[in-house]
C-alpha cells in the first residue's frame, strides 16, 4: 500500500543543474533574483536612453485598460 501522507519529487535533468538546484533547495546557494533584476533595470536605461534600437519599426499601440482615465485620449 502506497504511503499517501510522504511527499516526493523526482527532478531529472542534466547532473550539473541537479547539483545547483540541490545547493538553493538545502539553503547553500540563494536564487539570483537580484542579479537578474538589475540586468532588466540595466536593458529598460539603456533602452531609455536610446543606446538600445529595435532591428525593425514597429507602433504598438496602448492596451485600453493601462490608459482608460488619462489624458492620452485613447
Amino acid at each position: 500500500m502506497a504511503e499517501w501522507c510522504t511527499n516526493q519529487l523526482e527532478i531529472t535533468g542534466k547532473s550539473v543543474c541537479i547539483d545547483v538546484m540541490q545547493q538553493w533547495v538545502c539553503g547553500e546557494d540563494a536564487p539570483r533574483y537580484r542579479q537578474a533584476v538589475l540586468q532588466s533595470l540595466r536593458l529598460f536605461l539603456a533602452g531609455c536612453a536610446g543606446i538600445l534600437k529595435p532591428t525593425k519599426p514597429q507602433t504598438y499601440t496602448p492596451y485600453p485598460v493601462l490608459v482608460r482615465g488619462t489624458a492620452s485620449g485613447f
